[in-house]
């Protein structure tokens, strides 16, 4: 090789290193900037978010102290609702920002990195410094020009990847929504003949066990142990056994009993129950449900049909958003309506129904204070409607559901409410014992596994608590206490007596050990979720409002599964009999199965 040519070469290793120096300068930058919008948006959030909002804050207090003025607490009830609406969807959109900031800290983290490399390689073919004419620096500008553009290119060719990822994701799927699935015609079809169980006036444990009778089945646990399919899609009809259309809306949750599949569904003037036929999907009765009540002012997230109803096998009970409380027998006969008055409630009632020997378990939290002295739960009779017991709480509003488990020996209603995790007996009402743990606006119910009870919610720490002990045990019961998670607001926790799991709205999933509470994962979904996760064997069924299902390991570390796609949004929490998966979409019962 020449001298020249040698120059050349050495000249043009030169200009790539500068040019690979320049373009790692910008990448830095970027990053850089990057990185410090990232921590703008945390201290953002930390101040004004949906946990620490100072203008929430005064305006509970506000509402608090409104007393008897009706026109004052409506205005301010009206702001607290558009505050959280806000502060909610711009919760959620602060989170979609910083994920793609993630992907642009990443994309520019790969550019300085290979710029880096690159000028490690060019520096070492560097030789000694040799006088350049001018003449060769000028024949060189545009070789120089045309490298330095090339890097900012890439640079700018993974930003625009990286914004422009999360909206093709949302489109790629949005283009799933269409419901091709084939419909069935019910409308002329006779009712089947279906006789309800009449041994004994209420069921035994083992008969609660094999149905899944109310909002996540037995204990509220939302376990379920034989295989169900771990993969469905809604486009093409693979594994969906069947879907039925639901005619009027609602958030509740399917309950199932032998035969037969439950729902609710109302709008602004009308309240319904249904009866489905698990075997078919054929609408087995439709029964209208009168009020006296006026409208309740909800929320669009609760609506007018929020509350999962309950069933002993004998009769199904429903309650609405007006404070309606109806009980039917299986043939669709209403056996009788009552009337609780219209909930003093913030966002619209959402506790659904619990059930025990021949009791309907009420939880009607209301007001905007404990102080307002309008929360109560109550039993009334299934059969009569008969009130049975009631008892006063003190505590403001909330939207968690009871759950009736059984411990050592004795059944026990487990409750929550600010500041409260409370365990009632369900046959006198009777306080049993209380653990000061939660605080905020309670949406999340508790859930009990391993002779455990787990509560938590937004703003307040994932706690565990032995049920064995009386009065107040805050500081005698309660196992553990953690706060090292990203805390849910709607979705309750899940357990299997050995790990413990909870779901933010937003899609951030802890998996904690439940017997010492430490965090052992946390893993983000990247996608919303109002629904409550389930264990089913040993993985972890979760369903995103867009209608996928996540499906991971119930194990120590996060492990996926594997995804399913339903084609329709979904709010409600799942349930399960005979192999199957029921889901109650936006417009349709779903049933998941092979057979």
């Amino acid at each position: 090789m020449s001298n020249q040519q040698a120059d050349a070469q050495s000249d043009a290793a030169r200009h790539y290193y500068r040019t690979a120096i320049h373009t790692a300068v910008i990448a830095a930058v970027f990053c850089a900037l990057v990185a410090g919008y990232l921590l703008y948006l945390h201290r953002k959030e930390w101040r004004s978010g949906l946990l620490n909002s100072p203008e929430m804050f005064r305006l509970k207090e506000e509402l608090a102290a409104a007393g008897d003025d009706d026109a004052r607490k409506a205005e301010l009830t009206e702001r607290i609702r558009a505050l959280d609406v806000k502060l909610r969807s711009g919760n959620l959109r602060t989170r979609e920002t910083a994920r793609t900031g993630g992907y642009l800290l990443a994309g520019g983290a790969v550019v300085l990195i290979a710029a880096l490399a690159a000028a490690a390689s060019f520096r070492k073919k560097l030789p000694m410094p040799q006088p350049v004419e001018e003449q060769d620096k000028d024949a060189n500008v545009p070789l120089r020009r045309s490298v330095a553009a090339t890097g900012v290119a890439v640079l700018c060719v993974v930003v625009v990847a990286a914004v422009l990822a999360p909206g093709l994701h949302e489109l790629y799927f949005a283009g799933r929504d269409a419901d091709q699935a084939a419909e069935t015609d019910f409308s002329s079809e006779e009712p089947v003949e279906i006789t309800p169980a009449q041994q004994t006036p209420f069921p035994t444990d083992e008969e609660v066990a094999a149905n899944w009778a109310s909002f996540r089945g037995a204990n509220g646990a939302a376990t379920y142990a034989e295989d169900v399919p771990l993969s469905w899609n809604g486009e093409t009809g693979e594994n969906i056994l069947w879907k039925a259309e639901i005619p009027l809306p609602g958030n509740n949750s399917p309950i199932v009993w032998g035969d037969r599949v439950f729902l609710t569904g109302a709008d602004e003037a009308n309240r319904e129950v249904y009866c489905f036929d698990a075997g078919s999907g054929r609408l087995v009765w439709r029964k209208a449900v009168a009020t006296q009540q006026e409208k309740p002012n909800v929320m669009e997230d609760t609506g007018y049909a929020a509350p999962t109803a309950v069933t002993d096998g004998r009769r199904v009970c429903a309650m609405f958003a007006t404070g309606d409380v109806a009980a039917f027998d299986f043939d669709g006969n209403q056996l009788w309506h009552r009337a609780l008055g219209l909930p003093e409630n913030a966002y619209g009632h959402a506790s659904s129904l619990a059930m025990h020997k021949g009791m309907v378990i009420v939880l009607f939290d209301q007001g905007y204070s404990a102080e307002d002295g309008l929360s109560a739960i109550m039993a009334l009779d299934a059969a009569t409607s008969e009130e049975k017991w009631r008892t006063p709480r003190d505590v403001p509003n909330s939207w968690g559901s009871p759950i009736v488990i059984k411990a050592l020996g004795s059944h026990q209603v487990i409750t929550c409410g600010d500041p409260w995790v409370i365990s009632y007996d369900p046959e006198t009402g009777s306080e049993i014992w209380r653990a000061e743990l939660l605080g905020g606006d309670i949406g999340p119910s508790a859930t009990f596994a391993g002779g455990t009870v787990f509560a938590c919610n937004t703003g307040s720490e994932a706690a565990a608590v032995d049920p064995g002990g009386t009065g107040n045990v805050t500081e005698t019961n309660v196992l553990w206490k953690n706060d090292d998670h990203d805390p849910p607001d709607i979705c309750s926790p899940l357990s299997d007596g050995s790990l413990m799991f909870m779901v933010s709205t937003w899609g951030i999933v802890d998996c904690h050990d439940a017997v010492t509470g430490e965090q052992l994962w946390e893993h983000d979904l990247e996608a919303e979720f109002n629904s409550s996760p389930s264990i089913v064997g040993t993985n972890v069924y979760l369903l995103d409002v867009d209608g996928v299902m996540h499906i991971f390991e119930c194990g120590r570390e996060f492990a996926g599964v594997g995804t399913a796609q339903l084609g329709e949004k979904c709010k409600a929490s799942l349930a399960f009999a005979g192999g199957r998966i029921f889901i109650r979409g936006e417009k349709h019962l779903f049933c998941i199965g092979t057979e």
